[in-house]
């Protein structure tokens, strides 16, 4: 969160992701949820956003583990962890390969979903 919304819950991006974890609409349809019980999912509430950033991360784990055992992809395995705002799942989806992304790999190599 440090790295996509400078922990900031109001963050927009100029492409238009939303919120402290930097969501695209798109994708919060996804894995959006009214997660702390107020009313209204919302990518700008912490509450809602930290859930849903677990989900999406555990679901990218996940995509990429079986990617790795069914040998669909090759690379460095930690570089699937760059921030959100690249398309992550999309890339390994079409591409069947880690990308050599060159942003900072700020995401935690240990989360565990």
């Amino acid at each position: 969160m440090e790295a996509e919304s400078g922990r900031n819950p109001n963050t927009r991006s100029p492409v238009g992701a939303e919120g402290l974890s930097q969501f695209m609409p798109g994708t919060w349809k996804t894995w959006g949820r009214d997660d702390d019980g107020n009313g209204s999912a919302s990518p700008y509430d912490p509450g809602d956003a930290i859930m849903a950033q677990g989900r999406y991360d555990c679901d990218l784990a996940e995509r990429v583990e079986r990617y790795e055992k069914a040998g669909k992809v090759s690379g460095e395995p930690s570089t699937w962890r760059s921030p959100r705002t690249t398309p992550g799942r999309e890339l390994l989806r079409n591409t069947a390969a880690f990308p050599p992304y060159t942003e900072p790999r700020t995401m935690s190599p240990t989360s565990s979903c």
